[in-house]
C-alpha cells in the first residue's frame, strides 16, 4: 500500500467512526422524549434573559408534581434576532416560529425583552409542562427539547464528508 492510500484510509476509518458516533446522541433525544411522558400545567412566574444569546428570552414556568414545586423554563433549538432602524417602538415582535425558534423582531436598537414577552406570555397565564415521572426536576415547557439531535447531525455529515472525501482521494491518486 502507498502512502496516499494508507491516508485515504485512515481518513474513511476516522469519517465512519465519527459518523457512528452520531448515533448515541439521536438515541438520547428519542430517550429523553419517552423519559418525559407525564404532562400537567403551569403557571408564568417570571422570564429568564440571556443565555448564549443575550436577547433570548423565554417564560419561566412553576408546577407541582405530587404537591412539591418545580420550575422550568422554555427551550427553543435557535434563537434569531432582527433589527429595523427607526425610532418607533411599534414594530417590536417576539414569536415563536414552526420550527420551534423564537424570532426577535425590533424596530430599533434597543428592546425592552420584558415588555415583549409579558405580551406573549404574561406573568400569571398558564403553559403545558411536560416531565419525567421518575424525576420530576427535569420537566420542559411545551416539549422536550435536545441538542442531541443537532449534535448528532453535525457528526453523522462530518462522519459522512470524511469518508466521501477519503473515497474520492482514493480514486483521484488511482
Amino acid at each position: 500500500m502507498t502512502a496516499t492510500e494508507i491516508a485515504c484510509l485512515c481518513i474513511g476509518a476516522a469519517g465512519i467512526l465519527t459518523a457512528l458516533l452520531s448515533l448515541p446522541f439521536f438515541c438520547r433525544g428519542r430517550a429523553l422524549s419517552k423519559k418525559c411522558s407525564a404532562r400537567t400545567t403551569g403557571t408564568v412566574q417570571r422570564y429568564r434573559i440571556g443565555g448564549g444569546n443575550r436577547k433570548a428570552i423565554s417564560p419561566v414556568v412553576a408546577y407541582l408534581v405530587d404537591g412539591k414545586p418545580y420550575t422550568a423554563y422554555r427551550h427553543y433549538k435557535g434563537v434569531v434576532t432582527s433589527r429595523k432602524s427607526g425610532a418607533s417602538g411599534a414594530g417590536n415582535r417576539l414569536f415563536v416560529s414552526e420550527r420551534d425558534v423564537l424570532h426577535i423582531h425590533t424596530a430599533g436598537m434597543f428592546c425592552n425583552c420584558g415588555e415583549l414577552a409579558a405580551a406573549l406570555w404574561p406573568i400569571g397565564s398558564t403553559m403545558p409542562v411536560v416531565y419525567n415521572p421518575r424525576n420530576p426536576k427535569q420537566g420542559f415547557v411545551e416539549k422536550p427539547v435536545s441538542l442531541g439531535g443537532t449534535v448528532g447531525v453535525t457528526l453523522l455529515c462530518t462522519g459522512v464528508g470524511l469518508a466521501v472525501f477519503a473515497g474520492a482521494m482514493f480514486l483521484l491518486f488511482q
